[in-house]
């Protein structure tokens, strides 16, 4: 019986493609994460809060990650895995857009 030497073809393309996708959402999520952590400074100054404030605020944003996380999970073997990471990123992108408009108070 003969090893497989490994896939080739679409299947090969299909590969690469998903974890080339896979790596750059796991980059813009460290990426976010990290500028989050870059800004608590400002925050902390624009507010007027202490560090026990901006403690709350970086564990606010793991636990809505996590939880985000898992009703991902939940929704993609529902869904199709595809489908919730591509709405998943329209609404990650979408978002980071408006966060970066400028407010009008």
């Amino acid at each position: 019986m003969d090893m497989p030497t490994g896939i080739q073809g679409p299947a090969a393309y299909s590969i690469w493609k998903t974890v080339a996708l896979s790596s750059i959402a796991a980059f813009v999520v460290q990426l976010d994460g990290s500028a989050l952590n870059v800004a608590l400074p400002a925050i902390g100054r624009s507010f007027g809060v202490s560090l026990g404030i901006l403690q709350w605020v970086v564990d606010s944003y793991a636990l809505a990650y996590a939880c985000l996380l898992l009703s991902a999970g939940a929704a993609s073997d529902r869904f199709g895995a595809h489908r919730v990471f591509v709405c998943g990123y329209r609404i990650f992108l979408a978002s980071c857009v408006r966060c970066r408009q400028p407010r009008k108070y």
